[in-house]
């Protein structure tokens, strides 16, 4: 990743991450919420190197985690273990063709949730874990998928917006 593109896509977590917290945090889906950070993040990994998306992942839970501020830490694993999960299948996926994308989106938010309930259950939290957790992290998937129907095509603009005026 060039380091000229980290200050943006700093200023581009903080921004899904505030939009996340307040116009999203009214807008829940029975009860769930997306997780915009993971939905830019897994879209981010389609376009840039495994490496790259490995250090926007380590970016994105970082300020995640230091914004909620409780299992500091949590959000960074879960946010890194996902990406190197995801990332290991995206060269071999079609970018141009929305639905793949999206599903590979849904998968990434089931994995990130279930990662996430390990380590609620490695610090000691397992007691959370029930049936309304299953039930919000798929009713989350499926609203970060309704999300990522607007974000992804976003980003696949201007990341080729992007490339295209370093190859000028």
């Amino acid at each position: 990743m060039k380091k000229l593109y980290i200050p943006i896509y700093i200023l581009l977590v903080a921004f899904f991450l505030i939009l996340e917290s307040t116009f999203f945090s009214r807008l829940d889906f029975f009860g769930a919420q997306p997780n915009l950070l993971l939905i830019f993040t897994i879209t981010l990994t389609f376009f840039i190197s495994r490496e790259s998306s490995i250090v926007c992942a380590l970016i994105a839970g970082g300020i995640e985690d230091f914004y909620i501020g409780r299992m500091i830490g949590s959000n960074v694993i879960a946010m890194v273990l996902t990406i190197f999960i995801i990332s290991r299948f995206t060269s071999r996926i079609i970018k141009e063709n929305v639905l793949t994308p999206i599903a590979v989106i849904f998968i990434g938010s089931i994995i990130n949730g279930i990662v996430m309930a390990v380590l609620m259950v490695l610090a000691g939290n397992g007691g959370l874990l029930n049936l309304m957790y299953v039930k919000n992290m798929l009713l989350g998937s499926v609203y970060n998928v309704l999300v990522s129907l607007v974000i992804y095509p976003i980003t696949y603009l201007i990341l080729h917006k992007f490339k295209g005026e370093e190859n000028k």
